[in-house]
């Protein structure tokens, strides 16, 4: 057993000798086939709720892939998209491996890539304990809380709602209009490029707009389903045409529809400090379901 200063040595040899054998690169096209094991099986992985697969990020830096030898042992990508803004898409370790020492090294590079950008604000949003840790280790701080709540059929009857808008459904051509108004309602680190509501609209399974009566588009929610029911994944109206109820008409719409197709419980998050949000939402009858998730800021 070594003891004292023999195990302070120890460990510090031991983690010069892992630095010498761990590299960090820039991701290359050959290590596609490898990445895609690699998220599929190790255990220490982190993926952002996404509307995009993690390795469509591929092509926009930072992402570092660590390696050993000829095998990626981790994985970090933090794409600066919309600009001065950058989450953290994916963060993985093979288990074999120390997380934080893989971290610290993948972080180390792509740190050096957000010091080329004015005031880059870099965010996050674990689903797991061990990589809130890896965050708060690194600096990052909470900024607040997603929020989950359900509608259920049966827990209150949907109003009328009367709107001084058309509720029709999204069609493609609806799309830089649709961008528009996200990015006009949501703060920067919330709102999504043309890239992400394309991608949003493909998968959806219920998207809507509200038209004024000069028909342009001033609202639109888009909603995907599963073997959970239905998710409210966006809704967004422009801030000069709030509080006209056209949030309550898009939501109400969208409840029907699922009805309408025999889904009975649908789902929505937001941010905890959303208070405009959570008063729609509370509303029209959806509950809180306890879970909650932090996002943590880092700002350069």
């Amino acid at each position: 057993m070594v003891s004292g200063k023999g195990a302070a040595a120890f460990a510090v040899n031991f983690m010069q000798t892992v630095s010498t054998r761990l590299q960090v690169r820039p991701v290359e096209n050959d290590d596609y086939h490898q990445l895609v094991n690699f998220i599929h099986f190790e255990s220490y992985v982190h993926r952002h709720l996404d509307w995009l697969a993690p390795l469509d990020w591929m092509k926009i830096p930072p992402f570092w892939v660590a390696t050993h030898g000829q095998r990626v042992v981790g994985v970090l990508s933090s794409p600066v998209a919309p600009p001065g803004i950058a989450w953290i898409r994916l963060f993985g370790v093979d288990s074999e491996w120390n997380v934080q020492h893989v971290w610290q090294a993948l972080w180390g590079e792509a740190i050096k890539d957000f010091q080329k950008i004015p005031k880059p604000v870099i965010a996050a949003l674990p689903l797991h304990n061990w990589f809130s840790e890896i965050l708060l280790s690194a600096g990052f701080q909470e900024a607040t809380k997603v929020v989950f709540l359900t509608w259920q059929k049966g827990h209150k009857h949907l109003p009328e709602v009367n709107s001084p808008v058309r509720i029709r459904p999204m069609v493609f051509d609806d799309l830089e209009q649709v961008v528009d108004v996200d990015n006009t309602a949501f703060k920067p680190i919330w709102a999504n490029e043309l890239q992400m509501l394309t991608a949003a609209y493909h998968q959806s399974a219920v998207s809507s707009v509200a038209q004024d009566t000069n028909g342009r588009i001033v609202g639109y929610q888009i909603s995907t389903s599963g073997h959970l029911g239905g998710h409210l994944a966006r809704l967004a109206v422009l801030p000069e045409e709030q509080g006209k109820r056209i949030g309550a008409a898009l939501v109400v719409d969208m409840l029907n529809q699922f009805i309408s197709r025999d889904v009975y419980r649908i789902s929505v998050n937001t941010q905890q400090d959303n208070a405009v949000s959570l008063k729609l939402y509370t509303r029209l009858g959806f509950q809180f379901s306890g879970e909650t998730y932090p996002v943590y800021k880092f700002e350069n």
